[in-house]
């Protein structure tokens, strides 16, 4: 429709207005993931492409650069750029073994890619993630033979109490 050509247009001329100015590697990332929210993923790759290496001299060691990483291949899997992804995520997964969303992505471009072997370690991996994470996790058990109700490690199949009494407690907080 013609608004929302009109629209498109606006948003193009003033992603050309803030390309003329300087601009911090956050600034830079946090457009570039409001133009994917908007499904601009074109536009996105190139405020990524151009966040990244401000991103890599800014952060370096810093547990944000992974978190900027993890958006960049995933942008890069959203706009069918399964090897980019792939590439990234691997490194990535390399780099921090227990970052689970970036294990997510290299799971699911491996899929995409028909990489079986990496999508079945990604998948072993994960579930043995999830089980300690459940198994963190005190949970009753059925009542033993003297009619006791003891707590178990919990496993990823039991039911978790919910963290609020009802609907009215979880918009309170």
């Amino acid at each position: 429709t013609e608004g929302k050509a009109r629209a498109m247009w606006q948003v193009r001329a003033s992603l050309a207005a803030i390309a003329a100015m300087p601009a911090d590697a956050d600034a830079v990332w946090r457009l570039a993931r409001a133009l994917e929210e908007l499904g601009m993923s074109d536009e996105a790759l190139l405020w990524y492409d151009r966040a990244k290496s401000r991103m890599e001299t800014r952060y370096a060691k810093d547990p944000q650069l992974n978190d900027f990483l993890v958006d960049y291949a995933r942008a890069h899997a959203d706009a069918g750029r399964y090897e980019q992804a792939f590439d990234t995520a691997e490194r990535l997964v390399a780099q921090a073994p227990d970052l689970l969303p970036a294990r997510f992505v290299l799971l699911d471009v491996a899929v995409r890619l028909a990489r079986a072997e990496v999508a079945g370690a990604q998948k072993t991996y994960l579930r043995g993630r999830f089980k300690q994470i459940a198994a963190a996790v005190l949970v009753p058990a059925p009542p033993n033979d003297e009619g006791e109700i003891v707590d178990r490690p919990g496993s990823p199949s039991d039911k978790f109490k919910a963290p609020f009494a009802n609907e009215q407690a979880a918009r309170a907080s």
